[in-house]
């Protein structure tokens, strides 16, 4: 799937937030109810039956937390029984949904470094897909830890649809790996990796 505009800011705040497990979170195509968006399809099932719905103004972390506990509080088979949000986890995702409407660098960073300093005081959290978001929405600002920041976030989710990319623009001097990773964790940008993979090579004999 493509991650792009609003669709991708839902989509990682949902990956932020849902289960570790038994979870898949993706974007789709349109949903229709445009005028009720931004929209989430659910489809969950169970021992006994499936269960479809779409959810609709799921425009902040806010909502999309209490759509994902309100869905498992009312799935009486659910054996995990209710889902609750780590409260830590739940403050990230609206700070980072902050800087990413901050219009300065400084402005961004100083909300992401916050974000980061509150998942660091729990080692479950400095491991989590919210702390990996946070290192790749700094590595975006192409500051000096940008290829640091990208390295240890591909660490903690390879499958983040954009470190591997993010991780590439910041190893100019040889994107190679990050490039050949990129194809093998996100297959539908293998025509564009590869195509980068060629350039590379060809600027390489050049010099």
């Amino acid at each position: 799937q493509r991650f792009t505009g609003r669709s991708s800011d839902l989509v990682q705040t949902l990956r932020q937030l849902a289960p570790l497990s038994g979870c898949t979170i993706e974007s789709t195509t349109c949903l229709s109810h445009c005028d009720k968006g931004p929209n989430v399809k659910i489809r969950m099932m169970t021992a006994s039956q499936v269960y479809e719905t779409v959810e609709h103004d799921v425009a902040n972390a806010p909502a999309a937390a209490a759509m994902l506990e309100l869905l498992f509080e009312n799935n009486q088979e659910e054996e995990r029984g209710n889902y609750q949000i780590h409260p830590t986890l739940l403050a990230a995702a609206s700070v980072m949904e902050r800087a990413h409407k901050a219009t300065t660098i400084q402005e961004k960073e100083r909300f992401l470094n916050s974000v980061m300093k509150a998942l660091e005081k729990e080692d479950e959290l400095a491991k989590s897909k919210s702390m990996a978001q946070a290192l790749v929405m700094r590595a975006r600002l192409q500051g000096d830890s940008a290829k640091m920041d990208a390295t240890r976030a591909s660490q903690l989710d390879p499958w983040h649809p954009t470190v591997w990319r993010v991780l590439a623009d910041a190893s100019p001097d040889d994107p190679t790996y990050a490039l050949n990773q990129w194809i093998q964790y996100q297959p539908h940008y293998r025509t564009k990796a590869k195509k980068e993979l060629q350039l590379w090579q060809e600027s390489q004999e050049a010099l």
